[in-house]
């Protein structure tokens, strides 16, 4: 482990993540806390990784709300426009906080995302962004 390195606290939230994730429910309940501990740390480490503030938006999502856990979507919203903030392009990213603004039923923006994963897809030929750019399609033609 490097004690400066964002990175290094970034993949250690990313991998108490995982084996929560593989323990189940309740023992990944344990997790959440050091998880989110270590990627605030990669953040003030490395404030302009986009992937940490990803990771952090899906931990606030999944998680269960208050009393039980951190879970909160207000906050994974946050930390989703950062990461698309961060990384323009991503349209992994963008799917992400369209979902998000589904749930907030936030229906405008949550359709705009969809508008600018179309746009920054024109040119690609990376597969992943042609499967989140047919699901765009599909959910604008609905």
């Amino acid at each position: 482990m490097f004690p400066n390195s964002g990175k290094s606290y970034f993949w250690l939230g990313t991998l108490i993540g995982q084996i929560g994730q593989e323990k189940g429910v309740i023992s990944s309940l344990f997790s959440i806390k050091p998880m989110r501990d270590y990627l605030e740390k990669a953040i003030e480490l490395e404030p302009h990784y986009a992937p940490t503030y990803d990771i952090l938006s899906k931990l606030y999502m999944q998680a269960p709300r208050r009393p039980i856990s951190i879970g909160n979507k207000n906050t994974a919203l946050k930390y989703r426009l950062k990461s698309v903030e961060l990384d323009y392009e991503n349209n992994e990213y963008r799917w992400n906080l369209y979902e998000i603004y589904i749930d907030l039923k936030k229906f405008s923006e949550a359709s705009e995302q969809l508008n600018i994963i179309i746009e920054n897809t024109k040119y690609s030929i990376d597969e992943k962004d042609l499967l989140i750019y047919e699901k765009a399609i599909k959910k604008l033609n609905k």
